[in-house]
Formats: C-alpha cells, structure tokens, sequence
C-alpha cells in the first residue's frame, strides 16, 4: 500500500461578464463599466487546478512567507 502525501491545490478561475452601454465611443464604454453601476451577465468561465507536493512543513512555512510578502495572507 503506497503512503499518501500531502498536495495544496490551487484552483484560478476567470469569470467573464458581459452588459451592453450607449456611449459616444469605446473610452466612454469603458469608462461606463468602471465607474457606474451595469447589469452584468455571466457569459462563461474557465478553471484550471494546479497542484504542489507539499514535503513537509518547511514548504508550509516558505508558502506562508511567501503570501505574506505578495500580501494574500
């Protein structure tokens, strides 16, 4: 029977929204989505799971400082 091993996955996914604005032009649009309030719709999304072995808790740590100086922690 083989030993399990410890894996952190991580999973990034992308969302795409779609909404359709009057403007004179595409900066106008653009600018239409960032700053006022749009009936966003879901047209689709993609996923992708990555996966690291985790050896032992040294990596744990190194995980930890890294997302400590990235901010995310």
């Amino acid at each position: 029977m083989s030993k399990l091993k410890e894996f952190k996955l991580e999973r990034r996914t992308v969302v795409y929204e779609e909404c359709y604005v009057m403007a004179k032009d595409w900066e106008d649009a653009e600018e239409m989505g960032y700053m006022e309030n749009q009936d966003w719709e879901f047209s689709y999304d993609e996923s992708e799971i990555y996966s690291e072995e985790i050896d032992n808790i040294v990596n744990l740590n190194l995980e930890r400082n890294r997302r400590i100086e990235n901010g995310k922690a």
